[in-house]
């Protein structure tokens, strides 16, 4: 039998259907209820994968600073229909959209990495709190915990076994008993042949915000 593979494309694929779900349940459904939680325990899968994906472009890009610029400029493009989108007014600063969150997460990798570079792992540490306090101040998605997830899943790469114990157990202490399900993505990780996969790679910058904008107009449309 052969084996099942997913390449990078594949993977973004799955994130972002788990993503739309669970913000489909966020902008029109009743919380709590049996549609809304169902969809909100899916789409716990899309976080890990997309943080796994950043670690595979921070490992392959040939510019971190132009992918820290990509990250920085959709975080800001994100936020207004990210905040319409929750049922709050534009520039809230309650909430920030993940995007923000996966731009210091890569922040973070970049230092790890220059600091491990000159021997000096106690500052690579440091550094890497500072990244986590950061969005936790920030109050990005996922918070520190998304900080602390992106780093493990850089540092254990080579390390399924403990890239699982210490992933999952990051979202589940700092993000709440209800990432439980995420484990699912971890397993789907399992099937990354480390292939980047066809397809635009810019839609998938852009179906974030545009999803978001999307949701919110219709949910203003009919609260109207």
């Amino acid at each position: 039998m052969k084996k099942i593979e997913l390449n990078g494309t594949q993977l973004k694929s799955i994130a972002l259907a788990t993503m739309a779900a669970d913000h489909f349940a966020v902008a029109f459904l009743e919380p709590w209820g049996p549609a809304w939680l169902t969809l909100r325990l899916i789409g716990r899968l899309a976080f890990p994968l997309y943080c796994f994906l950043l670690t595979e472009g921070f490992c392959h890009t040939r510019s971190v600073g132009r992918y820290l610029m990509r990250l920085g400029i959709f975080a800001l493009l994100s936020e207004i229909p990210f905040d319409w989108m929750n049922g709050e007014g534009p520039l809230t600063f309650s909430h920030q959209n993940v995007f923000f969150t996966l731009f210091l997460g890569l922040a973070a990798l970049w230092g790890l990495v220059w600091f491990m570079n000159r021997q000096q792992p106690v500052t690579a540490v440091l550094w890497c709190g500072a990244m986590a306090v950061l969005a936790g101040v920030c109050r990005t998605d996922y918070g520190a915990a998304g900080v602390i997830l992106i780093v493990l899943l850089y540092y254990f790469r080579e390390d399924p076994s403990r890239r699982l114990a210490l992933g999952y157990g990051v979202l589940l202490l700092g993000a709440g008993t209800m990432e439980f399900t995420a484990i699912g993505s971890f397993f789907l990780l399992e099937f990354y042949n480390g292939e980047r996969g066809r397809g635009p790679r810019q839609l998938f910058y852009w179906l974030y915000p545009l999803h978001l904008l999307a949701f919110a107009a219709i949910r203003m449309l009919f609260a109207g």
